[in-house]
């Protein structure tokens, strides 16, 4: 589970006009930003150059290696997303590499679009679900500019025939036109290939569950399994394996976890070869050992977590899509301090939770992990828009019996230059805010609330609470992922109401009631002002929301306007901004919500009923209607008078600089793009070298057989 960037990003990139990435100064040291070009922010993923090149030559072997098995899984995600999005990247991308041959406007509208297409793997927008199309190019200039290149490059008529084949996917919005929705046969996500009735899954994994052991009652055992009709008509559960779903990419995947094995520590050794087993198997029972031993690794300077994991994606809650990401802990004493302080004091926020006593954990129970960390390289499904936090494992079996680890992101969270705002983003941040809020602006430490935000979310959000014995974490069905992350966020704002953050050293113990209180309301209006602002990322047509994180907002939004927490005062403009009543009051807001939430997550009942619930809650509360719509357009057009950025940022990960001499590695270098430099394209340049390097290991790695399994 993990806050995506996205709600980091919205929170505060309709606040921090300048969107100062990292502190953009005139040293040496790589920004953060890369660019701000019209409506598009592209980013890079920055790990603190002293901390990578102050590391062992073995350690930076590993994590190169690391991230080539990363990369390799890219393509996965783009399988699962959408039936063509691969092969319009692969269209695109010839396509580009002949850019000479492209007018100026040409070149710029196929930048858009494939900033577009990285930034979703694939041709459906993330939030929205609905298809994005080409604009600026006519089908016939498309086919033009493909037959020339054709002729450039001697492919025959390999790129027309394609671009022929692929015209109502790229011009026509309306076919195929989302990637997730209610009938499984209309998903243009691919987890359900040629099935047309959810009954006929339904049945085949049920006979599937029926032979499992029941000591994983409580895992998701479907999370590697794909219903596909075979060439007999008959549907079957086909396996992510080598040999299998995914064949090419995991062979790939296998040959670089065996490198970086040659370099790891018996720890992680063991992890990989448990990796490597679940390649070969395609066992969900795999996966589970491989996160067990996961969990339980607290050595080393990296981590990394790799495999299908999430299943934000699929239309029924059940398969994960793959995505692999490599971390080095930061070690800085403050972040160490304040995370400690949030870990050693988890047994007494959890008996604060304002839910029944049977959903808490009781006893001696283990904490999760908590860590602060840099994404080094990120892939597959997090890839260009990585997490600002993570808890994992997801598996609820796991978490109750050995607890779970969690990785606050800060090269994705802290984009501030230092704790207060720059004077010119103070001036264009009050414009978000009542007047009455604008002196506190000035001294809240917004890179302390930001932080607080993310790590109470994935510490004591999704590491907290218990389920009643019988209840599996598949049971709310595709409900389960915004029911959850609703959790998680309400635990995060109903935690940093409590006065005590102060006495165990989370907030500064010297902070006084007014300086606390203006904290507490301003991250309490900040969160609710993100909810607002994200309401730019749906289109006109949009009349519900459904991706997770933005749900489980609206719910909260809806509740607590109910309830009279918080209220909106509309200027002049129509641009709505959020008034907190008082601190009691949003505090009993936020735990009558989070006691509703627990209880429809953890209650003991049919599978059925428990869907059926959490389907009614998330209806009744997180309602996306006419007048939310109408917000909408005042919210843009404020945006538009401010020059704001439309797109969301994505970012581009690192490059792995090799040094050889002799056949032997020397040194392995991290390479950024400048921000002096950099154009669109860039992006465009960086994504067709990792389709190059993927063919080109193909070529080599799946003509050798794959290495055995330990």
């Amino acid at each position: 589970m993990r806050i995506s960037n996205f709600v980091v990003v919205s929170f505060f990139i309709q606040i921090l006009f300048s969107l100062s990435l990292f502190a953009q100064n005139n040293s040496d040291e790589p920004k953060s930003r890369v660019l701000s070009e019209g409506d598009y922010v592209l980013s890079q993923l920055v790990t603190p150059p002293k901390d990578f090149e102050s590391l062992p030559l073995e350690r930076k072997i590993y994590a190169y290696y690391i991230s080539q098995a990363i990369d390799s899984g890219r393509d996965i995600t783009w399988r699962q997303n959408s039936p063509e999005g691969l092969a319009i990247r692969n269209l695109f991308e010839t396509i580009y590499s002949q850019k000479n041959l492209l007018s100026p406007s040409e070149k710029g509208f196929l930048e858009e679009y494939l900033f577009k297409l990285y930034g979703n793997h694939g041709n459906y927008d993330h939030y929205s679900s609905q298809k994005f199309i080409l604009k600026g190019i006519s089908f016939d200039r498309l086919l033009s500019i493909s037959e020339k290149v054709e002729k450039k490059l001697k492919l025959s008529s390999q790129l027309s025939t394609e671009a022929l084949r692929l015209k109502r996917e790229l011009f026509d919005a309306r076919f195929r036109k989302k990637m997730k929705t209610k009938q499984i046969s209309k998903n243009a996500a691919q987890f359900y290939v040629g099935i047309q009735n959810k009954k006929d899954v339904e049945k085949l994994e049920k006979d599937f569950s029926s032979k499992l052991n029941s000591a994983d009652s409580k895992s998701n055992p479907f999370l590697l399994t794909y219903p596909t009709v075979n060439e007999n008509g008959e549907i079957v559960l086909e396996l992510a394996r080598i040999g299998g779903r995914f064949d090419k990419e995991l062979r790939v995947i296998d040959y670089f976890l065996v490198k970086a094995s040659e370099y790891a520590t018996e720890n992680e050794k063991k992890i990989i070869e448990a990796h490597r087993k679940t390649l070969y198997s395609g066992d969900f029972r795999d996966a589970l050992n491989a996160d067990r031993l996961w969990v339980q690794n607290k050595d080393g300077e990296f981590d990394f977590v790799l495999g299908f994991i999430e299943n934000y994606n699929d239309p029924m809650g059940k398969r994960a899509s793959w995505e692999g990401f490599l971390l080095l802990k930061k070690q800085d004493p403050e972040t160490l301090t304040r995370i400690e302080a949030i870990r050693s004091n988890a047994r007494y926020f959890e008996s604060q939770m304002p839910v029944k006593e049977e959903y808490k954990k009781k006893g001696n129970f283990t904490p999760p992990q908590a860590e602060a960390a840099y994404i080094v390289y990120s892939g597959g499904d997090n890839g260009e828009r990585p997490f600002a936090g993570v808890n994992l494992p997801n598996d609820d079996g796991i978490r109750e019996t050995l607890g779970s680890k969690s990785y606050g992101s800060y090269n994705v969270m802290n984009r501030l230059s230092g704790n207060t705002l720059e004077k010119s983003d103070l001036t264009n941040t009050k414009k978000f805010y009542l007047s009455e809020y604008h002196e506190a602006l000035e001294k809240v430490n917004f890179q302390l609330l930001h932080d607080l935000q993310v790590e109470f979310h994935e510490v004591l959000g999704h590491g907290s609470g218990r389920n009643m014995e019988s209840v599996r974490e598949t049971d709310l069905g595709k409900y389960y992922n915004p029911i959850e992350e609703g959790r998680a966020e309400v635990a995060s704002l109903y935690h940093m109401t409590d006065p005590k953050l102060r006495e165990f050293g989370i907030l500064p113990k010297d902070m006084n009631d007014t300086d606390w209180k203006n904290f507490v309301e301003i991250s309490i209006a900040s969160f609710f002002e993100s909810q607002l602002s994200s309401y730019t990322k749906l289109g006109e047509s949009i009349t519900e929301i459904r991706q997770a994180h933005q749900w489980a907002r609206q719910m909260m939004l809806n509740w607590m306007l109910e309830r009279g927490a918080i209220s909106l005062v509309f200027s002049e403009s129509g641009m709505p901004m959020v008034k907190v009543k008082d601190i009691d009051t949003a505090r009993n807001a936020l735990g009558a919500l989070w006691f509703e939430i627990q209880d429809t997550k953890s209650r003991a009942e049919s599978a059925a009923l428990k869907e059926k619930a959490a389907g009614e809650l998330l209806q009744k509360w997180g309602s996306y209607t006419d007048e939310n719509r109408q917000w909408r357009k005042k919210i843009e057009a404020f945006n538009e008078t401010l020059n704001l950025p439309k797109e969301k940022s994505i970012f581009l990960n690192p490059k792995f600089v090799v040094i050889e001499k002799n056949g032997a590695i020397e040194d392995v270098k991290l390479e950024y793009a400048s921000s002096k430099t950099s154009q669109l394209g860039i992006l465009v340049d960086r994504q067709i070298e990792m389709t190059k390097r993927f063919n080109a290991h193909c070529e080599k790695e799946l003509l050798k057989k794959p290495s055995k399994i330990q």
